[in-house]
């Protein structure tokens, strides 16, 4: 136990070993009550990254064209 701390001194090696013991338990209780620091969840969607608001108002328009060119073919064929 004391093989990897030769280059600290120490008085009393029955105490110095307690110590240690008891640092080593506490470290191993902390690690017991960690919790995990990992976010599992999925990332927040965004609405305006999911509408795409400039092709929805392309697509408008261009129905409302078609629309209007259907209306006056129509208008033209009754006459």
């Amino acid at each position: 136990m004391y093989a990897y701390r030769k280059c600290m001194p120490r008085l009393n090696k029955h105490l110095d070993d307690k110590w240690v013991k008891h640092c080593q338990k506490l470290h191993r209780q902390r690690l017991k009550e960690m919790k995990p620091a990992i976010d599992n969840k999925p990332p927040p969607k965004y609405v305006h990254l999911v509408q795409n608001l400039k092709k929805q108002q392309m697509d408008e328009e261009r129905y409302s064209q078609i629309e209007r060119d259907n209306y006056l073919l129509l208008d033209k064929m009754s006459y």
